[in-house]
């Protein structure tokens, strides 16, 4: 069977969407992962397989792309990788009601949930779908989990010596940071999210970035005073995606052992910090789910409604800050751990045990996947060259057309790149850590595109 795992931001899924190409190579199906979008345009360069999407939001190019591969034999699954973990309880409908629609529910074969919240709450607001919205669990959760500690552990981190201390500040929003202009993100939400002239969605983007604001006024003098209170620790900040290049060391300032990085994912760096500090992150939920030291920074109620802030310890101030990493950095473990278990972790990411995520979507596709084309899709990257030039082509004509718009919303920094051998060494550790995909190699077949397969 063929697969093609699409990327659309690196940084977030590459690791996810590699583990779960290793599983599928495993048993025998052939994988492109990355930047598959140019083979998948309206003339298809590969023959049918099953499609695997990173949403199911109802724009109009993913409901012709869901219509296209089907008339074409295709099957199509998708994983949220928005996900909205963090929204608070009572308030993921929202966020499923503008990710997710009856027309394109009906279309995918299999939407793949997180964990049995999202999983109840897709189900209520579309029943007839049901048998289709399936509770496997999400391939980046496999990774957090604690028996894949030792895998990230020997991952190089670069800039950090092996053994070396430090801190992790990790960044969760990105409005006042991001590469594009406040107005250019409106302009973009707009046609798929916002409702009307007077829609709330859009008035909360208003609020998230008076929060930020609020936020950023604690955050950046609490670093500061991290730096001063240890003297030779290193202070790692970790951007989120699309805050813009040199906006953390414009706002920080010059400090002693400051590293900003963007290197690797963020689960290497996570668990190897002596300490997790964020608020209202992702990364609150893979610092529980591997048992690391977590702090939630809550100078402001600014970002409560944010689960992930219920995990790890809160800091309401800079003293009790101050003394959290102080505690984690000498190895102590507060008066009641770390973590309080099961509870919102639980109900979010189930249980962290049993077969992986990843395991359990091949399964589905496998159930879904008798009588596709098994004929060898890879001349990839003569398939890849020639979807490339023909999507090329067409973007010339229509700025011919149309004229090129100013201050476009920019989308380049998402997916530059796909490093090859980085993505051989997250392989090889695989393999040491679980003792599986020994068969399974990886070739690059473009600058965006790897092909993986059994030998």
């Amino acid at each position: 069977m063929n697969i093609y795992l699409k990327v659309e931001i690196l940084a977030r899924e590459i690791d996810g969407r590699l583990l779960l190409g290793l599983v599928a190579a495993e048993r025998g199906h052939r994988v492109l992962l990355g930047d598959v979008r140019p083979m998948l345009s309206h003339r298809l360069w590969v023959p049918p397989g099953i499609f695997h999407d990173k949403t199911l939001t109802p724009s109009t190019s993913r409901l012709r792309l869901q219509e296209l591969l089907h008339e074409r034999g295709f099957r199509f699954t998708s994983q949220d990788e928005e996900h909205g973990l963090l929204d608070e309880f009572g308030t993921w409908e929202d966020f499923a009601d503008r990710r997710f629609s009856a027309e394109t529910l009906a279309r995918a074969d299999r939407s793949f949930m997180w964990g049995p919240h999202d999983t109840a709450a897709l189900r209520r607001l579309h029943p007839a779908a049901a048998e289709r919205i399936v509770d496997t669990g999400s391939p980046r959760v496999d990774l957090w989990r604690p028996e894949l500690q030792a895998f990230h552990a020997e991952r190089e981190l670069p800039g950090i010596e092996p053994g070396e201390p430090f801190v992790l500040f990790a960044h969760q929003s990105a409005i006042i940071m991001d590469r594009n202009p406040f107005w250019t993100r409106i302009q973009d939400q707009r046609p798929v999210y916002f409702r009307g002239d007077d829609d709330d969605w859009e008035r909360g983007w208003y609020r998230r970035c008076v929060d930020e604001v609020r936020y950023l006024e604690h955050l950046i003098p609490a670093i500061r005073a991290t730096a001063r209170a240890n003297p030779g620790l290193r202070i790692v900040i970790r951007p989120h995606p699309l805050d813009a290049d040199g906006s953390w060391e414009a706002l920080v300032g010059d400090i002693p052992e400051l590293l900003v990085t963007r290197a690797g994912t963020a689960s290497a760096w996570m668990s190897r910090a002596s300490v997790i500090v964020h608020n209202g992150s992702t990364i609150g939920f893979e610092a529980a789910a591997a048992g690391r030291p977590l702090i939630s920074y809550r100078p402001t109620d600014a970002r409560d409604r944010y689960v992930s802030n219920q995990l790890g310890r809160t800091a309401a101030g800079q003293d009790e800050l101050l003394d959290l990493v102080r505690s984690a950095v000498a190895g102590e473990e507060p008066e009641g751990g770390w973590h309080t278990p099961g509870g919102v972790l639980t109900e979010r990411l189930g249980t962290l045990d049993g077969p992986l995520a990843a395991d359990r979507i091949v399964d589905e596709w496998e159930r879904i996947g008798d009588g596709l084309d098994t004929a060898d899709p890879f001349a990839a990257r003569r398939s890849n060259t020639l979807g490339s030039a023909h999507r090329t082509v067409g973007n010339v004509r229509r700025a011919l057309r149309q004229g090129r718009p100013a201050g476009g919303f920019v989308t380049d920094h998402k997916f530059r790149t796909l490093p090859f051998q980085e993505a051989q060494r997250f392989a090889a550790g695989l393999r040491r850590t679980l003792g599986r995909f020994e068969d399974v190699h990886l070739i690059r077949r473009g600058r965006r595109l790897l092909e993986l397969r059994s030998r």
